[in-house]
């Protein structure tokens, strides 16, 4: 064995010199929607880009279809390509460990079976490398929704590695990249790993089990929350007006809350409300007063809604749109003020922030309602905890299987239970879920470092793979360019050997003859236009007797010149249902 890096045995070819088959499948006419039984129809959305199937919602073919489809099956050792549309070039390895006994490609992907004595793991790593993808890319034609042509197999060059070494690189790749595919697995249960955390610390803040050893030290000398609430009553902030409320038609609602700790009260949304330890509460403007799509520009309010508000108390107030100045002066209702705690309620249920931006005015859209608390007996802090907690949580999600509806309106709100720790307990709770979840950042801000690291390794791999670097080059190996001249006279003598019998048969029955028919390997990009070009326009029909290929070939390989612009229909001017077929 030498050094890695020589890899002077190595040779370049176009792949289509390497298959013994490419071709695509088909399925039947209308659909196959219809079908929840039969033969396994792969299409591009069962291959993944990491190179894998993703076998879920898998569509069929019918028995008897699929029993007269003479091309599109899948073998193990084929690699598939995706050949048109948002994903084309996603490159799979049908394994061993493939599940299914049968199954066929459609017509959206390129089934490409590697000659024998070429080991299909080799190319089909090369062909999923950033390098092997771009070869492929290079052929895309058309808009968006456009694809690549069969022509793209003669014009992808792929690296020719001597045969024993492709089986040594498979080899090691297969081993090195099912220790990152495990890698990955691991890390991807750390997010929810802390999602339970936090969701565990939050549980643990409500229901007085994060303090209890704090409420031990303080013993008797904290008063209950519900004696903090003077007998006349909380006044509301001096000169501040509520916007109107309807009656509150409450229902009961029921918690998780269990036994709290003696110093604790629940109440109700309302209770709160009326005891003015709520301020107020409010969402935005419904009906002919919500803002119209021409009422926003790049200049005026800020107008936030859901979409701005994240899973983990994020809120990004430069995603919001602007309202222009002249229609938010109309609004009345929810304009949201420093420190109002944020929860949405309509569509995207149960997000929570807290509206710590004061640089400017912030208007609210119908699916967020604010929450101003008194800060002496509420801390919008704790506010933000018990929204988030499975506590509130749980009764948002059973107020909306009630109604069957995804939102919880204002009006089912007010019967919401909450949960009011003492002033002081609440800020020694805000303290340590603070402390908890800067923890829980921490380690998820590694796990990004560590997932980057991991998803950075296959192309690293890849790499290495395609320069040489990956195995030890052995100086005994046959080298690529012996291995590509037999492979080439072994073509040449196939096609020789199969002209002749073509010929023989065509002598005796003046027709085609089954079990002769070329293969789309055996003939030039432009067979089709050429045969055109030496007879002149011709009916479909007859040129597929011409062209001595299957029908479903033919077809893929007219759709390619056409698409190359080799060849175009000409309809008959006085009856546009005869069609004749003429090169350019």
């Amino acid at each position: 064995m030498t050094s890695s890096k020589d890899i002077s045995q190595w040779e370049e070819a176009p792949l289509n010199e390497l298959l013994s088959v490419l071709e695509t499948g088909a399925r039947p006419k209308g659909g196959v929607d219809q079908y929840k039984t039969g033969v396994p129809s792969l299409g591009g959305e069962h291959l993944t880009a990491d190179g894998k199937f993703f076998l879920r919602n898998l569509k069929f073919i019918p028995e008897d279809f699929a029993a007269k489809l003479t091309r599109g099956r899948i073998t193990r050792g084929d690699v598939l390509i995706v050949k048109d549309g948002a994903t084309t070039g996603k490159c799979v390895l049908v394994s061993e460990s493939f599940p299914l006994p049968k199954a066929y490609i459609n017509e959206h992907v390129f089934l490409c079976r590697f000659l024998s004595s070429l080991d299909s793991r080799f190319f089909a790593y090369f062909l999923r490398s950033e390098l092997g993808q771009k070869r492929i890319l290079d052929n895309f034609r058309g808009a968006a929704q456009g694809g690549i042509p069969q022509s793209f197999a003669e014009n992808t060059l792929v690296p020719v590695a001597p045969a024993a070494e492709q089986k040594r690189i498979a080899d090691r790749l297969d081993t090195l990249l099912a220790r990152v595919d495990t890698s990955r697995e691991h890390l991807d249960r750390v997010p929810g790993i802390l999602k339970r955390f936090r969701q565990a610390v939050l549980a643990a803040a409500v229901s007085g089990k994060l303090t209890e050893g704090w409420r031990e030290a303080i013993g008797e000398s904290i008063k209950s929350w519900a004696s903090s609430i003077p007998l006349e009553g909380v006044k509301l902030p001096e000169n501040y007006k509520r916007l109107g409320k309807i009656v509150f038609k409450l229902r009961k609602i029921e918690h998780s809350a269990g036994e709290l700790p003696r110093t604790w009260a629940v109440m109700t949304i309302a209770d709160l409300y009326n005891l003015n330890v709520l301020i107020d509460f409010a969402d935005g403007n419904h009906g002919a007063m919500y803002p119209r799509k021409e009422d926003f520009t790049q200049e005026g309010e800020l107008f936030l809604t859901a979409s701005q508000i994240g899973e983990n108390w994020e809120l990004d107030i430069q995603a919001c749109p602007r309202l222009r100045s002249d229609k938010a002066q109309l609004l009345v209702k929810g304009w949201a003020q420093t420190y109002d705690v944020l929860l949405t309620h309509n569509a995207t249920v149960g997000r929570v922030a807290l509206l710590e931006y004061d640089k400017e005015n912030v208007l609210l859209g119908t699916s967020v309602t604010f929450y101003r608390f008194n800060k002496d007996y509420i801390s919008p802090y704790f506010g933000r905890i018990l929204f988030s907690s499975p506590f509130f949580q749980n009764q948002l999600i059973m107020e909306m299987v009630q109604t069957t509806r995804n939102q919880v309106p204002i009006t089912k709100q007010v019967s919401l239970n909450f949960i009011c720790p003492p002033i002081k307990e609440q800020l020694e709770i805000v303290q340590r879920v603070e402390a908890l979840f800067a923890y829980a950042d921490r380690l998820g801000s590694r796990y990004q470092t560590a997932r980057q690291l991991v998803d950075n390794l296959t192309p690293a791999l890849m790499d290495k793979a395609f320069s040489g670097e990956l195995v030890p080059q052995d100086p005994n190996d046959e080298p690529a360019s012996v291995l590509l001249e037999r492979i080439r006279a072994e073509r040449d003598a196939k096609s020789k050997e199969t002209g002749q019998h073509r010929k023989s048969a065509r002598k005796k029955t003046g027709s085609k003859v089954e079990g002769v028919m070329r293969k789309l390997t055996e003939i030039s990009p432009t067979h089709l236009s050429d045969i055109l070009k030496e007879n002149g326009s011709m009916l479909p029909e007859r040129l597929w007797a011409a062209s001595e290929l299957e029908i479903e070939d033919f077809y893929d390989q007219l759709k390619d010149e056409e698409l190359k612009g080799l060849l175009k229909e000409i309809r008959n001017p006085i009856n546009d249902l005869v069609v004749m077929l003429e090169a350019l």
